[in-house]
């Protein structure tokens, strides 16, 4: 799978496929934002997910996981999306499974 530069100790791979659609994943500076998910509907090449690589390395899993059920459920309310993704990041985190550091 193609990465893309590291950030942080993050390497995004460059494709990944969310509800059988193919999302290019993209580092991009955003002003007021963590990522953004483009919607599954949109055509092929606009389906993007941007994460913003001048946030933290926690709010940079968080946003990853955030967007990633963006794509994954697109139905789902921004509070509840925000709720599921800020829970499985602190799980990921107590249980060892990411670092911080």
């Amino acid at each position: 799978m193609a990465r893309q530069k590291k950030v942080k100790g993050i390497c995004l791979p460059k494709y990944f496929r969310f509800g059988g659609k193919k999302y290019q994943l993209k580092w991009s500076r955003m002003k007021d934002k963590f990522g953004l998910c483009a919607a599954p509907h949109s055509a092929p090449e606009d389906r993007i997910i941007w994460i913003n690589p001048s946030a933290s390395k926690e709010d940079i899993i968080n946003s990853i996981i955030h967007e990633a059920i963006h794509a994954e459920l697109w139905c789902l309310d921004e509070e509840y999306v925000a709720s599921i993704a800020d829970s499985l990041t602190e799980l990921l985190k107590v249980s060892g499974a990411i670092s911080l550091e």
